[in-house]
């Protein structure tokens, strides 16, 4: 199984926390799939982030428009004017505002199969280190993490933090639902080395869904899995829980007990994490 597990959000944020602290496909059955290949292929790339995230917005257009826009905004604001945290929530919620699936670029969860994605990420990170970051025009004094967390959550214990999150993530079952809420925790300076790796497994198992689903199909073709030209589509139904995989909601229970199974036992910190992912079911089964 070839993947690339880390997103948008895991390359930007670890760089900001530093500053401020294929084989040939032959027969009819793949002669086929190249055709639908290519139908598919003119929409499904980018269709999912031209949404803007509200009703009346000052965003619209393609992508590269609303970038242009979204430079213009910013070099008119006046960011010396605002506390950290008031500039980490207006950059991020006028992202949200010109991207509906923001949150989901930044998790990095499709960011491996959706090249827009990664784009929107890029920018967004270069429009923070502009700004933002160290020898931008107003630079954070304080980590981005507190101030991610003080802006949608106000002053808490970790505790509390973690009950509004869960309470935030709630309303759906679905693996995509999941991800976000390790990922907001991940976010609010989190960081338990279990719980990320739980960010890691929930894609893998993903992954491996859409992999088992399609064995027969592709059962003497020599292509792999993330070649099917349906992919990405297969790959978003079974993270959201809709269309070929509607049944595909797997409880937390599950999804911890596959991931601590994806743990190399040789690890210096297996131990550790093991503890740290039971720790991490607890918590949710009790609320």
């Amino acid at each position: 199984m070839t993947m690339r597990i880390q997103g948008a959000s895991d390359s930007f944020n670890s760089r900001l926390n530093v500053e401020v602290n294929a084989s040939k496909i032959s027969g009819g059955f793949a002669e086929s799939l190249k055709v639908e290949g290519e139908n598919i292929k003119k929409t499904s790339q980018d269709a999912f982030v031209y949404k803007t995230g509200r009703a009346q917005s000052r965003f619209s257009g393609t992508m590269r428009e609303r970038f242009k826009q979204m430079e213009q905004i910013n070099s008119e604001t006046d960011w010396r004017a605002l506390n950290d945290t008031e500039k980490v929530k207006l950059i991020i919620d006028r992202y949200r505002d010109a991207f509906s699936e923001f949150d989901l670029v930044m998790s990095g969860l499709y960011s491996s199969y959706i090249s827009s994605y990664d784009e929107i990420g890029a920018h967004y990170g270069s429009e923070f280190d502009k700004y933002l970051l160290k020898g931008g025009e107003a630079p954070l004094q304080s980590g981005f993490e507190d101030c991610h967390r003080e802006a949608y959550y106000g002053t808490c214990t970790d505790d509390e933090l973690r009950t509004k999150i869960m309470d935030k993530y709630k309303g759906s079952n679905s693996m995509e639902n999941k991800f976000l809420m390790v990922d907001e925790m991940r976010k609010c300076g989190l960081r338990k080395n279990g719980e990320l790796n739980i960010l890691t497994s929930i894609e893998m198992q993903i992954f491996s869904q859409v992999e088992n689903a399609n064995k027969i199909a592709l059962y003497g073709t020599n292509m792999s899995i993330s070649q099917h030209p349906r992919f990405l589509e297969m790959f978003m139904a079974y993270a959201k829980g809709t269309g070929e995989g509607k049944n595909y909601t797997p409880n937390w229970t599950q999804i911890i007990g596959e991931a601590k199974s994806m743990r190399n036992p040789d690890a210096s910190d297996y131990e550790l994490m093991g503890e740290e992912m039971d720790d991490f079911l607890d918590e949710i089964l009790k609320r």
